[in-house]
């Protein structure tokens, strides 16, 4: 009870520190099918307040590579559902918000998922980033470092063969990953890799490119933004 209690003071102070917040968000819809699909879901309207509460909104890029930390926020999108295009993207394509999908390779074409020219429309689109988020959606931590390796380059190999353009980016599944996944996703040549670690950018994890913390936002997580 303390350890917990003295985990949450600490994230709390984090937030009165100078930063940047890396929002991160799964199923974005009303429909219960679609919400089964992640254990993570927000609803569509809760979501457009949402964004329009917060902000200024860089490209993910950008954000990591500022000096200053004054509150602005990037939006990430993981495993490559497919209200991302269908709800998601006409409502920040005509508010001209900037935004990553991390997609999950083998996943693309199933129900419930992006299809395979879904993904190309968004990649064609400059507010559009689109990273990898594995093959199969599986905890890295508990494969074997050849396992390991067959998600993290398989993946990239797979979106940067349909897409024709560097994958630079990675989130970890469940934001899981170990000393050996961080040595294996820099060696698969990826530029820089997200976890969730429900606190914001400050200074203290800027110098950490293969694990930059987000802030998971979903109807039952409502208590990482509201101290956002």
């Amino acid at each position: 009870m303390l350890k917990t209690m003295a985990k949450t003071a600490f994230l709390n102070a984090l937030f009165l520190l100078p930063h940047n917040n890396i929002y991160s968000f799964h199923c974005i819809c009303d429909d219960e099918t679609e919400r089964r699909l992640t254990g993570r879901s927000f609803d569509t309207q809760a979501f457009y307040g949402f964004v329009k509460r917060h902000g200024p909104y860089r490209p993910l890029d950008v954000l990591c590579a500022e000096t200053a930390l004054r509150g602005d926020a990037a939006l990430t999108f993981d495993d490559g559902l497919r209200d991302v295009f269908d709800v998601a993207y006409p409502f920040l394509k005509e508010n001209q918000i900037p935004f990553t999908a991390f997609v999950l390779s083998g996943k693309l074409g199933q129900p419930g998922y992006l299809t395979a020219e879904q993904l190309k429309t968004l990649s064609d689109d400059p507010l559009v980033t689109i990273g990898s988020h594995g093959v199969s959606h599986a905890h890295l931590s508990r494969l074997s470092e050849s396992e390991q390796k067959e998600e993290l380059e398989i993946s990239k190999a797979e979106l940067e063969r349909l897409l024709q353009k560097p994958v630079r980016y990675f989130a970890y599944p469940f934001g899981d990953f170990s000393e050996t996944t961080l040595r294996l996703v820099q060696d698969a040549g990826y530029e820089a890799a997200f976890a969730v670690e429900g606190r914001p950018l400050t200074r203290c994890n800027q110098g950490a490119p293969y694990r930059i913390p987000r802030l998971s936002i979903a109807d039952n997580t409502l208590a990482f933004y509201r101290r956002s």
